[in-house]
């Protein structure tokens, strides 16, 4: 078995009982069964500095990246959705405290979500009506 990550599909087809796969960088796959994972569409900010920072500081996916940060005094999170609250409960598991950012005054996520970022003990922070206009830093690499 092999797995793929972050490759473009270009054509997909059935031949002699197979599933035929041709990626974007020119390689060429059968199997008698696929699995496609697309995942979900990162939104970004589009502020300045944002693209300087992505892999770099700047993550979409608490839990591919959550691990990089373990024991870190604080982790930020930017939205109040339920992909943000569910993003930022699990990063309590490398840092201290995870601060949610939200752009209006309440959180968006389902109930349950906002019911364990208020928990007593929770390690977060929310701060409302907070938008993000920059990403700067000393080192982006």
């Amino acid at each position: 078995m092999e797995i793929l990550q972050a490759v473009d599909v270009e054509k997909l087809q059935q031949e002699g009982g197979y599933h035929e796969v041709y990626t974007s960088d020119g390689k060429h796959y059968h199997s008698r069964a696929i699995l496609l994972a697309t995942g979900a569409s990162y939104r970004r900010l589009d502020v300045p500095g944002e693209e300087d920072y992505i892999g770099a500081g700047v993550h979409f996916c608490a839990t591919c990246d959550g691990p990089f940060y373990k024991g870190a005094t604080e982790i930020v999170v930017i939205g109040g959705g339920n992909a943000a609250v569910e993003e930022g409960l699990h990063l309590t598991n490398f840092a201290e405290q995870v601060t949610l950012l939200v752009r209006g005054d309440k959180l968006t996520a389902s109930q349950v979500a906002i019911e364990k970022v208020n928990q007593p003990g929770s390690k977060v922070q929310v701060r409302y009506n907070t938008a993000v206009d920059l990403f700067d830093g000393q080192d982006s690499s």
